[in-house]
């Protein structure tokens, strides 16, 4: 699966008690995608990439094994300190540096929130064989991404057909066959940043402001398995 989260979804969810109606930022929408695909499930074990202070991983920690995967150095305004998260084990490293720490084929389900778009293009490949290597067969990958649609065609699009490659090129299947490519424009239908949060983003990171004043902040949801 490589798509958007709609707002049809993100108003189920809110119904279902799934999103928290307090965070009302893309965060809490793409929270709410991750515990509508794993909020009922039980004795798996699973790892956030750079959780931060996870706000999923807490929830989810009640009824499966939790590892929290973040060098807490900041990055994307990220946390430094280290947080207290009750039943979560935290390895503080990058995934693309094949840490040891993180063990091959030992996890059912890896993800992430707010986090792929950080990783630079030429990282890609690296991040998504770590992945791969951690994972067990039958294993799933699901990454809620931060994206900015316009109008009409973009070419800082290409980075989704770079999402594609990357999952094809490393033993990964998608769940669906992925109905985004880089000629993606905006849809009323797409589940959005709110403009103020927007706002807020142009004091932390005042480069991309002219991309927000023309931009929607939407969110691609990647969803693929390991082979068996």
């Amino acid at each position: 699966m490589l798509d958007i989260i709609k707002k049809k979804e993100y108003f189920e969810w809110l119904d279902r008690g799934i999103a928290d109606p307090k965070n009302q930022t893309l965060k809490g929408i793409q929270d709410a995608w991750i515990l509508s695909l794993l909020s009922e499930k039980a004795d798996l074990r699973i790892a956030e990439i750079g959780g931060g202070k996870s706000r999923v991983l807490q929830k989810l920690a009640e009824k499966n094994e939790c590892w929290n995967i973040d060098k807490f150095e900041g990055l994307g305004a990220g946390p430094t300190d280290l947080p207290e998260l009750p039943g979560v084990k935290i390895v503080r490293t990058y995934l693309g540096e094949f840490d040891p720490a993180l063990p091959n084929e030992y996890f059912d389900v890896v993800f992430s929130v707010s986090v792929v778009e950080h990783v630079i293009p030429e990282k890609l490949e690296a991040f998504f064989a770590d992945c791969y290597r951690i994972l067990k067969p039958g294993g799933m990958i699901a990454h809620a991404i931060d994206l900015y649609v316009f109008d009409s065609p973009n070419t800082r699009l290409g980075i989704v057909d770079a999402y594609r490659r990357s999952i094809e090129g490393h033993g990964l299947s998608w769940l669906s066959q992925p109905n985004v490519d880089c000629n993606l424009i905006f849809q009323c239908c797409f589940a959005t940043n709110s403009d103020v949060t927007m706002n807020i983003w142009n004091k932390i990171a005042p480069s991309l402001r002219e991309v927000r004043e023309t931009a929607q902040s939407i969110s691609l949801k990647l969803q693929a398995l390991k082979k068996m």
